[in-house]
């Protein structure tokens, strides 16, 4: 039977600010921000799961491949305008080219996809940690439960749909 969740709670909060830091820490902050509207994508609710975690193994296999470590924070949401997506904060070192997403989409096997379908929305320089901080709060968590949403710095958080599956997740790397 599929496991179901509809808000992040407060320790998988504590756990993706954890990630962030650990990114920092470790020397690969986040340094783009990444959407994926899977069922625009033609993809159900039911396979976005399986989806995402197939694409997540391609990520790291293609940041891999250009000696890139790996670090990648995410959640889910579910909204009745868009579907469900995915939105990821990751790290991409040394891939910052104009090429990026070109080569990106290729890796994970959506080639000729739309900017629409999937955002790739690279940080400014010099601002990596202001830019975790505030997508971090404005994207990543801002699925909390209510009563947790003041830790958000007044983010317009709100329910954000019903997931089957695992709503949050991090790369390993950035476990402590």
């Amino acid at each position: 039977m599929p496991r179901y969740t509809s808000y992040i709670e407060l320790k998988q909060y504590i756990q993706l600010r954890n990630a962030a830091f650990q990114s920092q820490a470790i020397g690969c902050p986040f340094d783009c921000h990444t959407i994926i509207h899977f069922e625009r994508l033609g993809i159900t609710p039911t396979a976005c799961s399986k989806e995402w975690r197939l694409i997540r193994q391609k990520i790291k296999r293609f940041h891999e491949k250009h000696n890139v470590i790996f670090t990648l924070v995410w959640t889910f949401e579910n909204s009745p305008s868009i579907g469900v997506h995915v939105h990821c904060l990751l790290y991409r070192g040394s891939l910052l080219n104009d090429e990026y997403r070109k080569r990106f989409l290729a890796a994970i096997g959506y080639p000729k996809t739309s900017a629409e379908l999937i955002k790739i929305k690279p940080y400014h320089n010099n601002k990596t940690w202001d830019q975790n901080t505030r997508y971090l709060t404005q994207y990543i968590c801002k699925g909390i439960r209510e009563e947790y949403r003041h830790l958000l710095d007044g983010t317009d958080c709100r329910f954000q749909g019903e997931m089957i599956g695992k709503r949050i997740g991090w790369t390993r790397n950035l476990i402590l």
